[in-house]
């Protein structure tokens, strides 16, 4: 299986997921970040610079829109080469860019830990939106349901058994998980203690 990257309309998905946000600002978890979610490491906001491809760029009155998809660009190289590595079937673009968002917000470590990649690597895609829900919390906090993860949900089921089926699978998860206001970046069952 050739090694993946997000594509353009990915791209943009996760501009419409995540922002875009020329100044630092703080994320629903409290934390420092910039750019398309960019989360600042303390070095950065200590010496007020971000490295974005390979130059030391100043950041404190703001980054140029090309600076924040630079940015993304190289954020994104991690997610994508733990999705890449860790998912050994097959997957459309679709629900390679869903993964890579989905653990662009978790982190690799999670993901490698988390049932969501063992019930996907036992070819059971119908499970994957009931594992994304599980993840409802951001630095220890219950927040509300985001468009990245409920946007996350729906491609895994292109190309996922007949159209109809397909269809209504996604619009029963679409129902279940604007009702049930879950997302965020610690799964429900690890915080409470269950692997």
């Amino acid at each position: 299986m050739a090694n993946m990257q997000v594509g353009q309309s990915g791209k943009k998905l996760f501009q419409e997921w995540e922002g875009l946000e020329l100044n630092e600002y703080l994320d629903s978890g409290g934390a420092p970040t910039i750019g398309v979610g960019h989360l600042m490491t303390r070095s950065e906001r200590m010496s007020g610079k971000i490295i974005i491809s390979g130059k030391s760029v100043v950041y404190r009155k703001g980054l140029t829109v090309q600076q924040c998809w630079d940015l993304l660009d190289q954020d994104l190289d991690s997610a994508e080469v733990c999705v890449n590595s860790m998912v050994k079937v097959a997957l459309n673009q679709n629900q390679f860019d869903a993964l890579v968002s989905f653990v662009f917000n978790v982190g690799n470590n999670a993901f490698r830990d988390s049932t969501l990649l063992k019930m996907l690597n036992a070819g059971h895609f119908d499970q994957v939106p009931t594992q994304l829900r599980r993840w409802i919390r951001d630095n220890g906090k219950i927040v509300t349901l985001v468009s990245s993860l409920l946007g996350a949900f729906t491609p895994f089921y292109a190309g996922y058994a007949g159209t109809n089926t397909a269809q209504k699978a996604a619009d029963h998860e679409h129902a279940n998980a604007s009702s049930a206001g879950a997302s965020g970046c610690k799964e429900e069952a690890q915080a409470s203690g269950d692997p």
